[in-house]
This record gives structure tokens, sequence and C-alpha cells, in this order.
């Protein structure tokens, strides 16, 4: 059984009924990593903020379920909620925003380690060692030094690896990743992707991964979701993802990555995601799909029911089509 099943999530903000998130399912199992791909404006960073309970003001839940190891959350324990439902972590983008510049980093990790102690008052000597611990396990060398640092005066590598010691604090089950390694070099990116690995399975997390990177999806996934529009459009194991993308926008989004054999450059797809309150009828990708015609225009795709592979598309493209789609 799943660990973790968001079931038809769909989400509107004030003065526009439009879905900005539609019917939005995903599951994920322990010891499995499960990748969320797509264009900035997909919706794939809402998604993860309604799991954790920090939707922003304006944005109202109106339809789906969060289950997690086998209990159905209460709307109150995610969506807007004071504070995550046990079990649920993030590492956000960006650790130089994320990590406040006027405390330290052993402040910052103590406040995390209080709210998690069943002890409120238990002593910061013991709180301290629980700090001190998960700062190892990232892999950080000198955890003292760092816990007696403030964020400016530590790399960008090692700040994402504080985030990740934040997170783990809380004791997850279910640990989401949100752009782990965009404001990194690929050096320092590789490492923080091969520890999110090691904690996958020396912790038996599942590990849900945000990010726009294809190449670091085919790298680091099980399976993976693509999104567009607010939508999942296709869902696969990512080796046949990647080997037999059947919806066109995954076809693009494969096509649109240059190839270091310098064979091509990669082909962009035309045109942007639109704003939730232009999307078009039917199919929200069919203003920018070379395949559409009129039944796209007049039917919405149905949405995933937890089939793999899935594919919201009634137009799949075929093996001999994918090679001129987008050329």
């Amino acid at each position: 059984m799943p660990l973790a099943i968001l079931d038809q999530l769909s989400i509107t903000f004030a003065r526009q009924p439009v879905a900005v998130l539609d019917q939005v399912s995903l599951h994920i199992r322990r010891g499995e990593r499960v990748g969320l791909v797509g264009e900035s404006g997909c919706g794939k960073s809402l998604t993860m903020l309604a799991m954790m309970g920090l939707l922003p003001d304006g944005a109202r839940l109106t339809g789906g379920t969060l289950t997690l190891s086998g209990t159905d959350l209460p709307r109150s324990a995610w969506g807007h909620a004071a504070r995550p439902a046990p079990g649920l972590a993030m590492i956000f983008q960006q650790p130089t925003a994320a990590l406040n510049p006027v405390f330290t980093i052993g402040d910052q990790l103590l406040a995390v380690a209080r709210t998690q102690s069943e002890n409120r008052r238990a002593a910061r000597s013991k709180l301290t060692g629980q700090c001190l611990r998960v700062l190892d396990q990232v892999r950080l060398s000198d955890p003292r030094r760092v816990f007696a640092s403030y964020p400016f005066q530590l790399s960008g590598g090692m700040r994402q690896r504080i985030l990740i010691a934040l997170a783990l604090l809380r004791r997850p089950t279910l640990l989401i990743a949100d752009e782990p390694g965009t404001a990194l070099d690929v050096t320092i990116q590789a490492e923080i992707l091969a520890l999110l690995d090691e904690l996958v399975r020396e912790e038996n997390l599942a590990l849900l991964h945000i990010t726009h990177n294809l190449g670091v999806a085919r790298e680091t996934t099980d399976r993976v979701y693509v999104m567009y529009g607010g939508r999942v459009v296709e869902h696969a194991p990512t080796g046949e993802l990647f080997r037999n993308p059947t919806h066109p926008y995954t076809v693009g989004l494969l096509e649109s990555i240059p190839r270091l054999d310098g064979s091509g450059t990669g082909v962009g797809i035309p045109g942007n995601v639109p704003a939730a309150s232009a999307m078009p009828p039917g199919c929200r990708f069919q203003s920018r799909c070379p395949l559409a015609e009129e039944a796209c225009r007049a039917l919405e795709p149905p949405a995933d029911q937890g089939d793999i592979p899935y594919v919201s598309c009634i137009h799949p493209v075929t093996a001999a089509q994918r090679e001129t789609l987008w050329t």
C-alpha cells in the first residue's frame, strides 16, 4: 500500500473560478523516489505546498484528499495548517532565502528540534546533541563549527545540507524536495542528490522530488509524473517515460533538451503555459499542441485514476510520430 496518496486535489484562487490545480493525483511508497516535472507555472510547487499545509493566502482547497500511512488527514492538517502533518517534511528551494540570516544554524535547528520533542522543556544539551547528530548525518564535517555559524558564513552546498538536516529533524516518512540543487554548481548538486538517494535507502523514506531538470529526474527517480497547466498529463516508470513518452507535451519537453553529441540543439515548445484565467477549454495543452484538433478543444481528457502508465491525451503520440512531432 502506498505511504502517501494525494487524490483529486483541486485549488482555486480568490476571484478566479478556474482551477489552478485540477484533479491532481499521485501516490508514493516507502523507499521509492518519485519525480514531479514540468515547466515553471505548471503547479508542481503548489501541489507540494498544499500537502505541507502551506498554501498561500487566497488559495482555496476545493477538492481532494490526502492519505498518509493509511490515515485520511482532515482538511485542518493540510492545505492551510498551523504546521505540517507528522511524517511530512520539505526541503525548500534556495537555501539562502530559506534560512534566517540573523540566527545561527544552531538556533534554527534547535527551534525545530524543540517542536518535535515530546518534552518541550527538554534540556538544551540534549536537543543540541540531536542537532549535531543530524548535521553529521547529512555529511557536514565539523558539526559543532557549523552549529555555531551564521548562514552567510557557509557555502551554498553546506546551506543546502542544513535544509536537509532541518527536514530530518521532523523524523519524516515522506520527504519532499523542491528543486534541491537548482542554485548549486553541478558538482555540488550531484553530491546533494547522492545524499538524498542514500537517505532514502538508509532511512526507508519516500522521496518526492520536484524538478524542471529532466536529466536529474532520469537519474534519480523510479517513477515520474509530468504536469502541465495544473494537471497531471502523463505518469509512468522513469525508464518507460524516457523510452516511450506518449503525451505531446512530454515529447516536447524531451526534445527541448540540448544533445551533447551535437546531433541537435534542442527544439523548444512554442508559446508559454497560459495563466489559469486564460486556460483554453478541453485539453489545456491544445493551444500549443501540433496534434490538436476540434475534439481536443471540446473534450477534457480523463483525470489520472492511478493507472500506470497513464496519459491524459485523446491522441497519444506513436513511435512513428515521435521523431518529427516537434521538428
